[in-house]
Order: structure tokens, then C-alpha cells, then sequence
């Protein structure tokens, strides 16, 4: 009974973050649009001083990020003590996939250190398995690697992974 709650708060958690990236390639793609039918120039975008705080706060914190990803048991226990909710560790995971999601495409120059974040999150045993699938996910279209590439990495993930893996191709 456990497993299939924890499923579900997982399958819940997996659209959550799907519906976001989504929302947020659409609003970047409108906002190009918008922005090149204003004029044939591009316009620089001018930052608030408390947006490129906000910013550089998030980017401060990438290194820290993969600890906060190492939430297996805080989950376990927080699952326990309530079955049907959904454990704010894989909500927090999946707001700092948003945040790095949003480095990524902000700073094209960070890209490294972000494929090297999303590697190790998906490589690294105690971090939630959800988590694990969305940080492969975004390796693999940031990157943009083949079936047959993502194949070869899933071969070396836990058989959990693997499913979860591909039960999220089906959504």
C-alpha cells in the first residue's frame, strides 16, 4: 500500500515538474516571439537589482544543490507519518530542477556544471528515485542524446529507475 502511494505521489510529482518546464519553454518561446515583432533588434533585458540578486543567489547555491537532492529516508519517515501526502522533499526536488532548468537556459555558459549536476544527481543512490528520472531527463534533452545513448546510462541505473524512466515516456 505504501509503494502505491508513494507511486502516485511520485507519478503526481513528475507531472507537476513536466507541466512547469513546459510552462516555462512556452513563455520563453512567446517571449522571443513578442520581442522580435516589436522590432528587428533585440532588446537587452535590463535586470532589477532584486532579480539579478535572486539570480545570483540561485546560482550560488547550484553547488549545494546535489545535498539537497539526498532526501531518501527524511522521505521514508515523512511517508510513514502521512501515506496520502506528498513529502516536501520531492516537492523542494523538484523546484531546484525548475531553478536549474532556468540557469540553463539563462546562462548558456554554465552548461557544463549543469550536465555535471544533472549526471551526478542521477548517478547518486540517495537521492530520491523521481528525482533521479527527472535529473536523467533533463541530461538527456539538454544534450540532446538518442534512445539507444539513454539506453546505455539506464543499463547502469538501479531496475527502479529504469522503470520509473520509462513510465514517464508514457506520460
Amino acid at each position: 500500500m505504501k509503494r502505491i502511494l508513494l507511486l502516485s505521489s511520485v507519478i503526481a510529482f513528475m507531472l507537476v515538474l513536466q507541466w512547469y518546464l513546459k510552462a516555462k519553454e512556452l513563455s520563453s518561446i512567446e517571449s522571443n516571439q513578442s520581442q522580435k515583432s516589436l522590432s528587428a533588434k533585440p532588446l537587452a533585458k535590463v535586470q532589477s537589482p532584486n532579480e539579478e540578486k535572486s539570480t545570483n543567489v540561485k546560482m550560488d547555491n547550484l553547488k549545494l544543490v546535489p545535498l539537497e537532492f539526498q532526501a531518501i529516508d527524511s522521505a521514508r519517515s515523512r511517508i510513514e507519518k502521512d501515506p496520502h501526502g506528498t513529502p516536501t522533499e520531492i516537492m523542494t526536488a523538484g523546484e531546484k530542477l525548475g531553478e536549474i532548468a532556468e540557469i540553463e537556459e539563462r546562462y548558456p555558459e554554465r552548461r557544463e556544471e549543469v550536465l555535471a549536476l544533472y549526471q551526478k544527481c542521477y548517478l547518486d543512490q540517495d537521492v530520491l528515485t523521481v528525482t533521479r528520472v527527472q535529473c536523467l531527463k533533463r541530461y538527456k534533452k539538454s544534450l540532446g542524446l538518442s534512445e539507444k545513448d539513454t539506453g546505455e546510462i539506464l543499463d547502469h541505473l538501479p531496475l527502479a529507475v529504469q522503470k520509473l524512466y520509462k513510465k514517464s515516456l508514457s506520460l
